[in-house]
């Protein structure tokens, strides 16, 4: 299996997708988490998790997402 293994989560500022991240987290994988409001993501943030905004109902930041 690859050392360096990253996985994006969209949605992981809560819920399952919050599940998901500390899952992946605790595995070891870098993981990389969206959030409408980035912000406000202190959980995630507090497991080290990268965190970037996503709002997935905007066409113009879907569009913009690979960029980042």
């Amino acid at each position: 299996m690859p050392e360096n293994r990253t996985a994006l989560i969209v949605g992981a500022n809560r819920g399952i997708g919050l599940g998901v991240a500390k899952a992946f987290q605790g595995r070891g994988w870098q993981v990389v988490g969206t959030a409408r409001n980035p912000e406000a993501a202190t959980e995630l943030r507090g497991l080290g998790v990268e965190v970037l905004a996503l709002d997935v109902n905007e066409p113009a930041a879907l569009e913009a997402f690979p960029a980042a």
